[in-house]
């Protein structure tokens, strides 16, 4: 899934937008956070995707801060 998020918002054709949020405002790092449970495998998933997404807009838009 890693591989995905690289691939989605590096898509030479449209890049995903990571500030874009759903119907009831959220972000997907919002929504990373929902899903996350207690479990250790899925917090270190949780917590790489987040990281990746992170790094991946600042690459893209240094400017804009998420967090």
């Amino acid at each position: 899934q890693p591989d995905m998020v690289g691939y989605l918002m590096n898509n030479k054709y449209q890049q995903a937008d990571a500030k874009l949020t759903d119907s009831q405002g959220n972000t997907v790092l919002h929504t990373l956070v929902v899903v996350a449970d207690n479990s250790t495998e899925n917090t270190e998933f949780i917590t790489d995707i987040y990281d990746l997404i992170l790094k991946n807009n600042a690459q893209l838009h240094p400017k804009l801060k998420l967090e």
